[in-house]
């Protein structure tokens, strides 16, 4: 979980905020022994497409934002 004190004193993003929060869950269905195969794919699919959004999204804001993964 976030503390959106020190994210804003950091000066991240609401948007990277929530990007992290949504690939926390994510990641915590896929390590989970209780999610079938099937929702697992699904699961990993969406977290690598927010993963992809948030590259873009810090290449994007590099120059503005001292974001890092």
């Amino acid at each position: 979980m976030l503390d959106k004190w020190l994210c804003k004193l950091a000066g991240i993003s609401p948007f990277i905020q929530w990007l992290i929060s949504e690939l926390d869950d994510l990641e915590d269905l896929l390590y989970s022994e209780s999610v079938d195969e099937e929702t697992k794919a699904a699961v990993k699919i969406k977290y690598d497409a927010l993963i992809l959004v948030r590259d873009k999204y810090c290449e994007l804001h590099k120059d503005t934002n001292n974001i890092s993964r």
